[in-house]
């Protein structure tokens, strides 16, 4: 008989173990922390992101508190106008090149915004800062519970 799950979760216990165990729920718990409420407050990450937020107002899109938020509301966009075309009978319709009605303002406006994004990023040196203050803070809860986690590595090898 298959099992609950079945292949796909006898791969997934293959690859990555017990889901259920308590250190590495810890683990990933502390990871998403880490990602969510930690990093983010670190003073670093908070002048990258500073720099980031002057140069995006200065390129014509303010009003973003982090690199996060223009991502997530360049999808917001592609969510609204998905969920436009079943109310609006006029965004259903191909244009004469194809596009949806609506779609290409809605393409050039995410390419402005992604790029300022990227440039931004890079002005800013954001995805560098972020990556260390990560790297710091994950590295601070290995060497707090190293002896749990080696146990727990070699439990698991």
């Amino acid at each position: 008989g298959v099992e609950m799950g079945g292949c796909m979760g006898a791969a997934r216990d293959e690859v990555f173990g017990d889901v259920d165990d308590p250190v590495r729920v810890a683990l990933l718990e502390e990871i998403a922390r880490i990602d969510a409420e930690v990093a983010p407050m670190d003073p670093e990450v908070l002048e990258a992101v500073a720099v980031w937020g002057r140069c995006m107002d200065e390129a014509g899109h303010p009003g973003y508190d982090a690199p996060p938020d223009a991502a997530a509301e360049a999808w917001a966009r592609w969510e609204t106008f998905n969920d436009g075309i079943g109310t609006d009978p006029e965004l259903g319709v191909a244009d004469a090149d194809g596009r949806l009605v609506g779609e290409e303002a809605l393409v050039a406006a995410e390419i402005a915004l992604a790029t300022a994004d990227w440039d931004c990023r890079a002005a800013a040196g954001y995805d560098a800062v972020w990556q260390r203050a990560r790297h710091r803070l994950q590295q601070d809860y290995v060497d707090a519970n190293r002896a749990e986690l080696d146990a727990w590595v070699e439990a698991n090898s």
